[in-house]
């Protein structure tokens, strides 16, 4: 699951949300029972965003945790989930849908 997916899927519980830019295993813990979620608001929660985290629960629930696997941030750019330069450009060239802007020129000068 891509956390900038979630990001844009759930804009205003990002906002309010004190867990920006956690990993998985710093929002909760593999309890006895399972997976149990501990997501922290800076407010409490308004009904409608209420049924907006009752809706990200039952999505991020989908995955399967296990202690075994490692949480790890993955680069989806990039088929083999590393960050590089050249991923990171060419997503910047494919993002720019043939405009020229000053970033690519500066890349290219140095």
């Amino acid at each position: 699951m891509d956390n900038n997916k979630l990001k844009s899927l759930f804009p205003r519980l990002y906002t309010i949300s004190m867990d920006q830019g956690k990993m998985v295993g710093e929002v909760g813990s593999l309890e006895a029972l399972g997976w149990t979620w501990r997501l922290r608001w800076r407010r409490p929660r308004f009904d409608w965003e209420s049924s907006m985290e009752a809706e990200l629960i039952n999505l991020i629930t989908r995955k399967i945790l296990s202690k075994e696997t490692e949480d790890t941030i993955v680069w989806s750019a990039n088929p083999n989930g590393v960050f590089s330069v050249k991923s990171a450009y060419l997503t910047l060239c494919i993002q720019s849908n043939g405009i020229s802007h000053d970033i690519f020129f500066s890349l290219m000068a140095s």
